[in-house]
């Protein structure tokens, strides 16, 4: 009747293990993805800060003005064809 007992008891242990590991992870993409932390800094909410203190530029991108954004059109004339 003891080693019943205990088997039934490692029984429980390594299923507990088996549906643990997999809700840990579980909960960790939630988290990652922000579902457990709306309030959480995000790139849009950090950019709109930027732009709210350090204005608006315009032609350049919202988060700094190391680079400029342009508008165009690529037309090719074929040489590079063989």
């Amino acid at each position: 009747m003891n080693i019943k007992a205990h088997i039934n008891r490692q029984t429980f242990v390594r299923l507990a293990l088996v549906g643990i590991i997999p809700l840990i992870l579980f909960v960790l993409f939630l988290w990652a993805g922000g579902w457990l932390t709306p309030e959480r800094l995000t790139s849009d909410k950090l950019v709109n800060v930027l732009q709210q203190s350090g204005g608006l530029h315009e032609g350049y991108r919202r988060n700094h003005a190391k680079g400029v954004c342009v508008l165009g059109k690529f037309i090719s004339n074929g040489n590079s064809i063989k």
